[in-house]
Order: C-alpha cells, then sequence, then structure tokens
C-alpha cells in the first residue's frame, strides 16, 4: 500500500525530482493524503477481487462501482482479512462516518495531521537534543564561558559599540578577517527547502 501511495498522483506530483522519484516530500496535504488512501486502498481491493476465482457477481459489480462510503467500507474489510494494520487503525474513523464519504475523508485527514503532529514533536525533541548536544560540545572544545562574555559585553558600552560597528561592517563588506562570506550568508539555501 505504501508503495501505490507514493506514486499515486496527489502525492507523486509533490517529488521535488519528478513524479515518485526521489526523496519523499517532506509535506503531503492531509487531504490529498485521505484521497490518495482510499483511492489506493479501494483500487487494491478491486484487483483483489477481480483475481479472486471464487468472487461472485455481486462482488464484481462492487469493485466496479465509484468510491463511496460503502466501497471503502467493503475494501477496508477486505484488508482486515488479511490482518492489516491499516484497515484496524481505518474502519473505526469509516464506521463513525457511516456512509457519508466525506465525512471518512474528513476523519482520514484528521488522522493523519495527528500522526504528523507526534512525528513533528518527535523530531522537536530530537533535534534539541542534539543541538544542545553539540552546543556543549563546543563551549567546552572551545572552552567558552558564556557568562563571562555577557557580563564583560553587559558592562562594557565601548565593547558593545566595537562589537556593533564590526558586525556593520561584516554586513557591508562581507568578509570577516579577509575572508569573503557574503556569498556564502547570502546565497545559501537549505537543502531541504
Amino acid at each position: 500500500v505504501l508503495d501505490r501511495l507514493l506514486q499515486h498522483p496527489l502525492v507523486g506530483a509533490l517529488y521535488r525530482e519528478g513524479a515518485a522519484t526521489g526523496k519523499p516530500p517532506s509535506y503531503i496535504d492531509p487531504k490529498s493524503f485521505a484521497l490518495a488512501l482510499t483511492d489506493v486502498i479501494a483500487r487494491r481491493e478491486a484487483a483483489a477481487q477481480e483475481r479472486s476465482t471464487t468472487a461472485n457477481v455481486a462482488e464484481q459489480q462492487v469493485s466496479q462501482r465509484p468510491l463511496d462510503g460503502s466501497t471503502l467500507r467493503l475494501a477496508l474489510e477486505g484488508l482486515r482479512a488479511q490482518r492489516s494494520p491499516l484497515a484496524n487503525a481505518l474502519l473505526p474513523i469509516v464506521d463513525k462516518a457511516g456512509s457519508d464519504l466525506s465525512a471518512s475523508l474528513d476523519g482520514i485527514a484528521a488522522w493523519f495531521s495527528s500522526g504528523m503532529d507526534r512525528v513533528s514533536g518527535w523530531y522537536k525533541g530530537f533535534a534539541q537534543r542534539r543541538l544542545f548536544a553539540i552546543g556543549l560540545l563546543v563551549a567546552l572544545l572551545g572552552n567558552v564561558d558564556a557568562i563571562a562574555i555577557f557580563s564583560t559585553l553587559n558592562r562594557s558600552l565601548d565593547l558593545q559599540d566595537a562589537l556593533r560597528a564590526e558586525a556593520e561592517r561584516v554586513v557591508r563588506t562581507g568578509t570577516v578577517g579577509g575572508i569573503a562570506i557574503g556569498a556564502a550568508i547570502h546565497g545559501w539555501v537549505p537543502q531541504d527547502f
């Protein structure tokens, strides 16, 4: 399901390098995700029913119907029969919505958003711990006394003025100690954006 979801046109078009190639997109709209996921699940179930030699005519007619609440429910039941955790997560959402596909899609979008909020929180915590460790390591290796630096700058207006003037010169000339940094500062664009 994951590969088909990432190659679905609603998701695959978001790749930077081209449709469904390279690094996956960093953001997927929850409504687009919900629609793509339900489409993939319904198509997967329809393909499974067509391959089944025991499928009766009524089941084949269901697989050829357009996506609606009952078609989605049947597709999820097919996934549940295969012991899919995805079906176990989505069936309560679809059951709550009844036969209303729009309500099902909204529920799936909300489920996806809450999951992405948790992932963002995990990443934020990981990044904060990592940055703290790097900062502490740099401070220890460089023997930096931030309290002494703050105290000295706070007491000395002449030192504050000199530091401000040097910062303005760096911005104006784009060099620090004879090394050009202007292009590095102004032309830098993060790789993930």
